[in-house]
């Protein structure tokens, strides 16, 4: 027996490295080493190779995580990435944000340093950062909630043409009621340490951690 299960014992050692290492092309699991992975985690060429790893989220914003491999999808949506999860710097999202006309010169925040080119409109809690304005400017960020409860510090929201069409065309006597734009958005890094108000001139809330994020495009719902 002890034979038998030498030979066989070789090969398996044989089959096993005589197969595609890490970045090798491939169809299926069993094309690779035995410790590896088949995947299309960039879903940039349609291929799958040997990976050391199986994604927990699809970087690429026209795949999504299906099984063990990132898969094209046709919407062109970003796949959002799974709870626990963190986003990096550069990536983009497509987000829900619930608002009201008066946020656009209502919600403010306060942050010594910039990020990423962005600030805020104060650098303390009583000092602003530069002349006052009803609207942001396209680098001045602003507090935002997300459908589902999220918080983030965003720039260029009300230079978007659809947000800024409703702006102008907003009858101050009949406010419209609370709306949802859907945008894209570039995360651009974190604020250390911030501050916001949910409405100018009121009670001041820490935001320290929040995401800070500028805004490529926005529709309407």
């Amino acid at each position: 027996m002890k034979p038998a299960l030498g030979l066989t014992l070789a090969a398996f050692l044989f089959v096993s490295c005589s197969k595609p290492g890490p970045g090798a092309p491939c169809s299926k699991k069993g094309d690779c080493r035995g410790d590896l992975f088949c995947v299309m985690q960039s879903c940039v060429d349609d291929k799958e190779y040997c990976q050391i790893k199986q994604p927990s989220w699809c970087a690429d914003r026209k795949c999504v995580l299906k099984g063990a491999t990132c898969r094209r999808i046709s919407s062109g949506k970003a796949a959002p990435p799974p709870k626990g999860s963190v986003p990096s710097v550069g990536q983009k999202l497509d987000v829900e944000l619930t608002l009201i006309i008066s946020d656009a010169h209502g919600l403010v925040c306060a942050m010594p340093k910039a990020v990423a080119g962005l600030h805020c409109a104060y650098e303390t809690k009583s000092a602003l950062a530069g002349p006052a304005a009803d609207v942001p400017t396209p680098t001045t960020l602003q507090p935002v909630t997300t459908v589902d409860r999220k918080q983030l510090l965003v720039a260029g929201l009300w230079q978007q043409p659809a947000l800024k069409t409703k702006l102008e065309n907003e009858n101050p006597n009949r406010p419209s009621p609370r709306f949802t734009a859907a945008c894209s958005v570039e995360i651009r890094g974190r604020a250390n340490t911030a501050w916001v108000q949910w409405k100018r001139g009121k009670t001041w809330f820490a935001a320290n951690d929040w995401q800070v994020v500028s805004v490529e495009s926005c529709t309407l719902k």
